[in-house]
């Protein structure tokens, strides 16, 4: 009896011991997950959007599907060189690695997007010579082409001029939904993840798309500042 006692008390000693690990690690905060950090990539980021972009010079016609694909890749390079000058600009605790320098290094190793879906975080960190990686998805929606908005602008405009009334907002052409992810080149353990979203009016550039989008996710981004 004495015996089963005794194994019932280690057993719950070793269970309470196991649960407090589990507790503890659970508790790991960012600045400890990412405590060997030095070196951080922004990869190309994954941009696609809600409808086909009409080509206004070929009469409103959708993209191609060539056109679509060179034109996600370039908003994609503009939304990763605008996240990297964002926080090169906060002056966090961490090095950014170039974005030229990462595509270099991505197109050296024949890694496409398609690629980098099937590699593991550590194997691609280890790639690109970096502690941790920055990840964003964006989907972005043009509700109406500018010809059409631009024409609802000039109308609200009229409305407002004759009568002193303004049916509905500024026509938004572009409305932007952004995921960013960091992980940890180490462990491959995703450490710290946003979400944010922005909407912009008519003739808003990629670049103020970008710039709008990323300052509104990522400002609270918890490196440290130097």
């Amino acid at each position: 009896m004495k015996k089963s006692v005794t194994y019932i008390l280690l057993g719950f000693i070793v269970l309470s011991s196991l649960s407090s690990c589990a507790h503890r690690r659970a508790k790991m905060t960012f600045r400890d997950e990412s405590a060997n950090h030095r070196l951080v990539a922004v990869m190309p980021m994954d941009v696609k959007f809600e409808e086909n972009p009409r080509n206004i010079r070929r009469g409103e016609e959708e993209l191609t599907e060539i056109e679509l694909k060179k034109l996600q890749a370039d908003y994609g390079r503009i939304f990763q060189e605008r996240a990297e000058a964002f926080l090169r600009y906060r002056g966090i605790s961490v090095r950014i690695q170039g974005a030229k320098e990462t595509r270099a290094i991505l197109k050296a190793n024949n890694i496409t997007r398609s690629v980098v879906r099937d590699m593991s975080i550590t194997e691609l960190a280890t790639i690109l010579g970096v502690d941790g990686i920055v990840f964003g998805e964006v989907f972005l929606d043009q509700p109406f082409s500018e010809k059409a908005a631009f024409g609802i602008g000039v109308a609200q405009t009229i409305e407002t001029a004759i009568f002193g009334t303004r049916t509905g907002g500024t026509p938004t052409t572009n409305r932007a939904i952004g995921f960013f992810e960091i992980y940890d080149g180490d462990t491959g353990g995703n450490i710290w993840s946003v979400r944010g979203h922005a909407g912009f009016g008519l003739g808003s550039s990629p670049e103020g798309v970008a710039d709008a989008l990323i300052a509104r996710s990522m400002r609270r981004i918890p490196y440290r500042r130097r």
